[in-house]
């Protein structure tokens, strides 16, 4: 009888350790943490747990995702590229990706290659649409489309007229042409909604 409830003992232990393990092996853990740091702006720890997410999964479609952009606001657009591009293979949702898959491009300099791509891309999504359009008028004014730019940053305030980043690129129009108070008074309001927008999103 000893030996059976020994045997018993034995055999729950087991079973324990391998719920243990499989419990551990879900990549959902690191994610919800990943999440949490990101939510304080702690992009050294969410990127941690992301990758502690991939390491159970490298398949994740939103680990790929939160990799780019972590990567993205570390200055590391290269490398974020990489990831963003596994994301949207992965299908994660293009309303998601491609706005700041297009960001990394442009911050590496590849203004052709952000217009090539995403010129003709809509979403219906307000947050979306402002985002690529934004991006699109800063790659036409380095490439020297400057109506083309015009268009594009338009319809980024039409779609959100509080879309930070169009905003300081609306200023930066209203500098250029001389008109230093109307482009303070957009930054002023700009700031006011968020003190500090991505260089990526706004460089030009």
């Amino acid at each position: 009888m000893k030996k059976c409830k020994t045997g018993i003992a034995i055999a729950i232990v087991s079973a324990l350790l391998v719920l243990a393990s499989c419990t551990n092996r879900d990549p959902e853990g690191p994610l919800a943490s990943a999440r949490d740091y990101l939510h304080k702006n702690d992009t050294k720890s969410a990127a941690v747990q992301v990758k502690n997410a991939l390491q159970i999964n490298p398949n994740v479609a939103e680990a790929r995702f939160l990799l780019g952009t972590i990567l993205l606001k570390q200055g590391n657009a290269g490398a974020a590229e990489i990831e963003l591009r596994k994301a949207l293979a992965a299908s994660y949702p293009e309303r998601l990706v491609l706005p700041e898959l297009a960001i990394s491009l442009f911050a590496q300099g590849q203004s052709q290659k952000v217009v090539d791509e995403f010129a003709k891309t809509q979403f219906a999504n307000p947050a979306a649409d402002a985002s690529l359009q934004t991006t699109l008028a800063a790659a036409y004014d380095s490439l020297a489309k400057p109506e083309l730019a015009e268009a594009a940053l338009s319809a980024a305030l039409k779609t959100d007229p509080n879309h930070v980043p169009a905003l300081i690129q609306r200023a930066r129009r209203k500098a250029a042409a001389s008109d230093f108070d109307g482009a303070l008074s957009i930054v002023d309001s700009a700031l006011a909604k968020d003190p500090q927008p991505r260089r990526s999103e706004v460089q030009g």
